[in-house]
């Protein structure tokens, strides 16, 4: 019978009258009510022990989120070996897009000018032909959008990965996409074309508590 251990990458913590947990290598997110949370905690405690019924539903779920792993399973080695494929693995290339140095932002550590370029037309539509041509040859391409804050570019992020979703499903190729932002500009509206435009990871950027992150990034 396989025995299994909690992952060292699970994040557990309190939001109003729910809990959040949260597995930083499967990125599995989850939220119970308080009286599941107590069976949760239960399982975790014990993962080796015969459960039954609803404990055992939930014994399933939490390994198939990564919350428990099998007790021989070294996840500081999985993540090396991920790594490695990553950075020799000739079938998937990354992207780094920054479609503007400027920020409506004036963090005051920043080490940037918020005067610098933006990208053009011209500029937009080079990049966008360029990976799409390399969508040919790969299996797996990926977009991350930096800046600056690339939200205020939107309509540069929008044209760019819709050409290269486009090119993607004309050659089979996987496509994923991701944002750092400041989540200033982040509306509804943008947040709903996110899932047709791919864009997966959404890292928002905040500075601890509301008084500290104001007072740093005016």
């Amino acid at each position: 019978m396989l025995r299994y251990k909690n992952s060292n990458y699970n994040v557990i913590f309190e939001d109003g009258d729910k809990v959040v947990f949260v597995n930083l290598l499967t990125e599995a997110i989850a939220t119970v009510n308080k009286e599941k949370y107590n069976k949760i905690k239960e399982i975790m405690e014990s993962p080796n022990k015969e459960w039954s019924r609803e404990y055992a539903d939930l014994k399933n779920d939490l390994i198939y989120g990564g919350y428990l792993i099998e007790e021989n399973f070294d996840e500081i080695q999985h993540l090396k070996a991920m790594n490695y494929r990553s950075r020799y693995d000739a079938s998937f290339i990354s992207f780094t897009i920054m479609p503007t140095m400027r920020c409506n932002l004036d963090c005051i550590y920043c080490y940037e000018t918020h005067e610098g370029p933006t990208m053009d037309e011209k500029t937009t539509e080079t990049v966008a032909n360029y990976i799409s041509t390399v969508a040919k040859s790969k299996r797996r391409i990926h977009i991350g959008w930096f800046g600056g804050e690339p939200l205020l570019k939107f309509d540069t992020m929008k044209y760019i990965n819709e050409k290269v979703i486009k090119a993607c499903e004309e050659y089979k190729t996987n496509f994923s996409s991701s944002i750092s932002t400041n989540g200033y500009l982040l509306s509804a509206e943008k947040a709903k074309l996110f899932d047709e435009l791919m864009i997966r990871n959404v890292q928002i950027t905040l500075d601890g508590p509301k008084e500290y992150h104001d007072k740093y990034r005016p």
